[in-house]
């Protein structure tokens, strides 16, 4: 999956999750329990994923570019 640093920067995973969690919650699909340790998986893996992508989006600029070395 691939980011844009304007995404990233408008996305919250935070509220992205939040709202998962509400719809979770709303419609009893589990447990409080079990929506609680589904939406922190979710925020961490999440914020993994954009650092991930960032890094690599960063790493890639560079290497693109050996002239500016």
């Amino acid at each position: 999956m691939f980011f844009t640093d304007q995404f990233i920067a408008e996305f919250s995973p935070q509220e992205f999750v939040d709202n998962c969690e509400q719809y979770l919650i709303n419609n009893h699909c589990f447990s409080p329990d079990k929506v609680n340790e589904i939406c922190e998986q979710a925020r961490h893996y999440l914020v993994e994923k954009m650092f991930e992508t960032h890094s690599l989006d960063m790493n890639n600029s560079v290497l693109a570019s050996p002239e500016d070395l």
